[in-house]
């Protein structure tokens, strides 16, 4: 949770799984998926990850899109968007 800290300005606790309204994720657990999915990102083509509606890559996206939104949030909240 150094990460959310750190790059975020958020502190998130071992227990801080509250998906809020309009989101598929936690912030929690968009991080860990990001973690544990970034070879999957890496050795799929493009075009798998965002169409395969299955399995560890649907997990892997749907991970990744919510850390995008989410760090888009944070990033605007702190006035450092560009």
């Amino acid at each position: 949770m150094i990460i959310s800290a750190a790059a975020f300005g958020r502190r998130t606790g071992w227990r801080d799984d509250e998906v809020p309204p309009g989101h598929c994720l936690s912030f929690k657990h968009s991080i860990a998926i990001v973690g544990t999915g970034l070879f999957t990102r890496i050795l799929c083509p493009g075009w798998i990850f965002e169409w395969a509606p299955f399995g560890k890559i649907k997990e892997a996206r749907d991970g990744f899109v919510e850390f995008r939104v989410r760090s888009l949030q944070a990033r605007s909240r702190i006035g450092t968007i560009c």
